[in-house]
């Protein structure tokens, strides 16, 4: 009793069919898509790059209709692989396959296309294909890697103990962290803050209003008479020899600073055997300022020369405490 072919043949024969189907709808969003870019989308548009720009353009329309001449050419493709004496576990493989490569090609299509959108002259447009690709980054503030487009999202941790530093430029350094990430990501991503939604730097965050936060600071600090409404110098050094700096500083001002301390300086973890060190921090107004960096360059002087403890001087510190 002989087999009949119509057994064999219909099942590879309906194989073909789906793939063919597949890889034509697959083509046919793509093209969908991009004609609805066009408004918005160079003409001509860039489809190749080198190393570093754009080298290969091709005219919108032709670039509209690339998704559905790919879908169609992995159909034909898939075909002739399905006709010849492949095995049927194999053939279901190649389906596969097949329908991957048009869906993979074509969203590499998409990718390239979409980061063109809103450009003038195609000429100036970058891209990588791993730009489809995909990642997690984790990074340390300020060490976020460049990419092409944006990231997706940022999601920003510990808010809260970034805020709760204890120093004086606590909140300005992690809205400048904050700010700078932000502005890694792609305009239409999102960003996550974890923190207090009420802390006055999370919502100069959430409101993309850095200026207004520093501007309220900035009052607060005034009305507090801390840096930058004053100038501040910080003294450091061994009690003792703090107190005669200060003494000899004094001595020179017909209006002595306000002096705010003395506070505890850890001493340098090496197991050193120091005398207590204690820190002063002096606070003036701009116009008292000449005078008084003058007089402390003078003691600074007559100390060094004669060979007095050694005192530690900063001017307008970035971190008094």
């Amino acid at each position: 009793m002989s087999a009949d072919p119509t057994a064999t043949t219909m099942p590879r024969l309906r194989l073909i069919i789906q793939l063919a189907l597949t890889c034509l709808v697959i083509g046919a969003i793509g093209s969908v898509v991009i004609a609805l870019w066009r408004d918005s989308l160079p003409d001509p548009v860039a489809t190749h790059f080198g190393t570093s720009e754009a080298d290969g353009f091709t005219s919108l329309p032709w670039v509209i209709v690339q998704p559905l001449i790919v879908g169609a050419v992995c159909a034909a493709v898939g075909a002739a692989l399905l006709m010849t004496a492949v095995p049927r576990p194999l053939a279901q493989w190649v389906t596969g396959g097949i329908a991957g490569l048009a869906a993979g090609i074509v969203v590499l299509v998409l990718t390239m296309v979409g980061r063109q959108r809103g450009l003038v002259d195609a000429a100036s447009a970058t891209f990588s294909p791993w730009a489809i690709v995909p990642a997690i980054v984790v990074a340390t503030p300020g060490a976020e890697p460049s990419v092409v487009g944006g990231y997706a999202a940022a999601l920003l941790l510990d808010g809260d103990v970034l805020l709760a530093a204890p120093r004086l430029r606590a909140a300005e350094d992690a809205l400048v962290r904050w700010t700078a990430a932000a502005a890694a990501v792609d305009p239409g991503g999102t960003v996550l803050v974890v923190a207090d939604p009420a802390a006055p730097p999370v919502q100069g965050l959430v409101r993309a209003d850095p200026v207004g936060w520093a501007q309220r600071e900035l009052g607060q600090r005034v009305e507090a008479g801390l840096p930058p409404s004053v100038r501040m110098i910080a003294i450091d050094g061994p009690a003792v020899a703090v107190a005669a700096f200060l003494g000899a500083l004094g001595e020179r001002l017909a209006e002595p600073p306000l002096a705010a301390g003395p506070f505890a300086v850890h001493p340098d973890a090496r197991g050193e055997r120091r005398p207590r060190q204690e820190r002063w921090l002096l606070t003036m107004s701009y116009a008292q300022a000449p005078s008084m960096l003058a007089a402390v360059s003078e003691v600074q002087r007559r100390r060094s020369r004669d060979k007095a403890d050694v005192v530690t001087v900063r001017v307008d510190p970035a971190d008094p405490h």
